[in-house]
């Protein structure tokens, strides 16, 4: 039987909080624990692969991830929108505090 060798594109996400993963930057697999990688390793999965990492070291699910995040960008529009209501004074005092 020939063995199977994986993509480098295809995580494998352990029971044990544990992903298996290609690190591009040693050219080689990693085992680690989902908190322990790297924002630079993270940052070279796709985006899905990152939600699934993500949601294995907070313990939610991808689905409380994506709306996490949408409400994040929903606030951060509306701080934006405010900001650019400001007067020079009021921003000022507000970068400043």
């Amino acid at each position: 039987m020939k063995p199977t060798i994986k993509a480098r594109v295809q995580n494998t996400y352990h029971r044990d909080g544990t992903v298996s993963y290609f690190n591009v930057f040693n050219q080689s697999w990693e085992r680690k624990a989902a908190t322990g990688i790297s924002h630079n390793v993270l940052a070279s999965f796709k985006p899905e692969e990152r939600l699934r990492v993500q949601s294995l070291a907070t313990g939610h699910t991808v689905a409380e991830l994506r709306e996490i995040r949408a409400d994040a960008h929903a606030n951060d529009a509306l701080d934006r929108r405010e900001y650019a209501a400001m007067s020079q004074a009021e921003r000022d005092a507000h970068n400043n505090l």
